[in-house]
C-alpha cells in the first residue's frame, strides 16, 4: 500500500515538473501560441517544443534563400511548388508563384488552373470568377462559353443553353376508339407514329484555346448530347474529321504550324441529324528575335547612354513588348523597356546592356541582342622629365 502510494506520487510529480519544463520553452518559442491550441493537447505541448529548433534549422542557410523575390524560398520552390526560383511568376499569367500558392490556391505554373480557357488573372482581376473551378456557378456550363453567349458566370439562373424540359412521368394515354355504326364498339386502331426526328444534336466546345496561343500541341474539351457518335479534326480550313482523341477531350498529334486553325467536333444522334461546333485559334510557338540599332562607342569618356533598339516575330503574331537588362545576369533584373532607352550616371569601366522581345503570344527572346562598351572619363598622365628649370645659357636646350 506505501509503496503504491509513492510511485503515484512519484509519478505526479514526473509529470509535473515535464510540465513545467515544456511551458518554459513554448514561452521563448515562436510559435508557442500554435502548440498550446486546444487540438495539440498537452502531449503535444509537452514534445512539441522540440519542434521550432528543428524548423529553425531548416529555414536557415541556403533554404533561406529567395532568388527571384517573390516571397517564396528557392527551396520550397524546388522541392514543393515544383515551380521556378529564378521567376517571380513562373507561368507568366500576371500573379506572382507567392499569390498562386499561398492566396489564391491556384497553380503557380498553369496560367489557367481550371483549364476553362480564362487566364486566372482574368478570373480574378476582369470577370471575377473562380479560378480553380471551370463552372463558377455550377449551372453546367463553363465560364468561357457564358462568357461569349453573354450570359453571367456567377449566376446559376442565367444559362446560355436552354434546359430541355424533363419528360412527363407516365405517357398519355391512348386515346378512345370510336364506337362502330349501330352501337357496337369498333376495333381499337393503331396510333400514328411519332413524327420524325428533325432535332440536330447538342453540342458545344468548353475548353480550350480561343484566340492567340504558343502551345503548339493544344487540347479542346467538348460536351455531346447522350448517346451521339462524335467525331473531331483540328485543321486550317478544310474539316478532316477522325476519332476523338478522348471522351470529352480531343487533342493535336502532332505539333501544330504556326497560324490560324479551328477545332471542329461533330455529333450525329440516332436519326442521323449532325451538328457541328467549331473554335477558331491561332498558334505563335516561335520566339521573336531581337537587335540593337544603335549604342554608345567603345571607349567613351560620356556617363550616359542611349540605346535604339527593335524586333521582329517570325511567329506572326507581332512583337509586343521588350525587357532591358544592365550590367546583370541575374533573371530577376529583366525590366520593362522602350526604344530609345536611356542610362546616366554610369561609372568609370566596363557595362553591358541586353534587351529581348516578347511577342503577343508571351514567347520571350531566348538570346536577348548584347552591346558592351566602357566609359573612361579619366585624363592620360603626362610629365615633363628633364631639361632647363629657369634661366639657361643653352641656345639648344
Amino acid at each position: 500500500m506505501h509503496n503504491s502510494t509513492w510511485i503515484a506520487r512519484t509519478s505526479l510529480a514526473t509529470l509535473c515538473v515535464l510540465v513545467a519544463t515544456a511551458l518554459a520553452m513554448l514561452s521563448t518559442s515562436p510559435t508557442a501560441e500554435a502548440q498550446l491550441s486546444p487540438e495539440f493537447g498537452l502531449a503535444a505541448a509537452i514534445v512539441a517544443p522540440l519542434e521550432p529548433e528543428r524548423k529553425t534549422r531548416r529555414a536557415g542557410g541556403r533554404r533561406a534563400r529567395d532568388a527571384d523575390g517573390d516571397g517564396l524560398s528557392d527551396w520550397f520552390e524546388l522541392r514543393r511548388a515544383r515551380t521556378n526560383p529564378r521567376r517571380r511568376d513562373t507561368d507568366r499569367d500576371r500573379l506572382t508563384d507567392w499569390t498562386e500558392v499561398k492566396r489564391t490556391r491556384t497553380d503557380p505554373r498553369r496560367r489557367d488552373t481550371d483549364r476553362d480557357g480564362i487566364s486566372d488573372w482574368h478570373e480574378l482581376r476582369r470577370t471575377k470568377t473562380n479560378p480553380r473551378n471551370a463552372d463558377s456557378d455550377g449551372d453546367g456550363s463553363r465560364d468561357r462559353d457564358e462568357l461569349r453567349a453573354g450570359s453571367n458566370p456567377r449566376d446559376p439562373a442565367s444559362v446560355p443553353f436552354p434546359v430541355a424540359a424533363a419528360p412527363p412521368l407516365f405517357p398519355a394515354p391512348l386515346p378512345t376508339p370510336a364506337p362502330a355504326p349501330g352501337g357496337g364498339s369498333g376495333e381499337p386502331t393503331e396510333p400514328p407514329p411519332p413524327p420524325p426526328d428533325t432535332t440536330p444534336p447538342g453540342v458545344q466546345v468548353t475548353s480550350g484555346p480561343d484566340g492567340l496561343t504558343n502551345d503548339a500541341s493544344p487540347t479542346f474539351g467538348f460536351n455531346a448530347e447522350a448517346g451521339a457518335a462524335v467525331v473531331c479534326s483540328i485543321d486550317e480550313g478544310t474539316a478532316d474529321f477522325g476519332p476523338c482523341s478522348g471522351a470529352g477531350s480531343h487533342g493535336s498529334a502532332e505539333p501544330l504550324a504556326d497560324g490560324a486553325h479551328t477545332f471542329r467536333v461533330r455529333a450525329t444522334n440516332a436519326a442521323g441529324k449532325q451538328a457541328v461546333a467549331t473554335r477558331g485559334f491561332s498558334v505563335d510557338a516561335t520566339e521573336p528575335e531581337t537587335q540593337i540599332d544603335s549604342g554608345p562607342p567603345s571607349p567613351t569618356d560620356n556617363h550616359s547612354a542611349s540605346f535604339e533598339f527593335s524586333g521582329a516575330d517570325p511567329g506572326g503574331s507581332g512583337v509586343a513588348s521588350f525587357e532591358c537588362r544592365v550590367d546583370s545576369e541575374e533573371i530577376g533584373d529583366w525590366t520593362p523597356c522602350s526604344s530609345p532607352h536611356e542610362l546616366a550616371d554610369l561609372n568609370d569601366g566596363q557595362h553591358s546592356f541586353e534587351v529581348r522581345a516578347i511577342d503577343e503570344a508571351d514567347n520571350v527572346d531566348a538570346s536577348p541582342a548584347v552591346h558592351e562598351w566602357a566609359v573612361d572619363t579619366t585624363p592620360p598622365a603626362v610629365q615633363v622629365t628633364s631639361g632647363p628649370d629657369g634661366l639657361t645659357n643653352n641656345a639648344s636646350p
